[in-house]
């Protein structure tokens, strides 16, 4: 029921108005109804906007453009990485924010705290650098707080690996490169 069914119901029982069709009350609880209903719809979709959880385009561009980087591509990779964004404040650079956030922005990476100062950046499951490694070092970077220093740890594929396995080299000849990455 739109806000000129609902005027009118509110109004009949008064009996003062004449809202049969073609008077001039009539008329004027239509078009009063009509603007109802468009600004309805406008504070609706303001309002589905403006939260990140529900926004689909217009409100989705906006919060982006406060961020310095484009998010992934689609609608929930999106609202993933604004809401990894919106939970790294003033007081939240713990490791876990980050790395939800970085996460969020598709790096794909781990942030642990070394010493007063200093956090390591890590991959894991991957060996050497990641694919992208260059456009994910410049959003870690833009991330990160600038007053702590960041240190990048590579994984490099050595037997050491395997040690704790108690492989033989019988063992490593049919490995590929997938099996040592499955295996870090």
């Amino acid at each position: 029921m739109g806000y000129a069914a609902e005027l009118r119901s509110l109004l009949r029982p008064t009996g003062v108005y004449d809202l049969s069709p073609g008077s001039l009350s009539g008329a004027a609880v239509e078009a009063l109804g009509a603007a109802l209903d468009d600004a309805c719809a406008y504070l609706e979709r303001c309002c589905r906007e403006a939260l990140v959880m529900t926004a689909e385009d217009e409100g989705l561009r906006r919060m982006e453009a406060l961020f310095p980087f484009a998010a992934p591509e689609g609608t929930a990779a999106r609202r993933a990485a604004i809401a990894g964004f919106v939970q790294v404040s003033g007081d939240g650079f713990t490791p876990a924010a980050l790395e939800r956030c970085l996460s969020a922005c598709g790096t794909g990476c781990a942030v642990r705290e070394k010493d007063a100062g200093a956090l390591e950046v890590l991959f894991p499951g991957v060996i050497g650098e990641p694919d992208g490694y260059a456009e994910k070092k410049r959003v870690i970077e833009s991330i990160l707080p600038c007053h702590l220093r960041t240190d990048y740890v590579l994984m490099r594929c050595t037997f050491a690996l395997t040690e704790s396995e108690e492989l033989t080299w019988n063992d490593l000849a049919s490995w590929t490169f997938f099996d040592w990455a499955s295996h870090v």
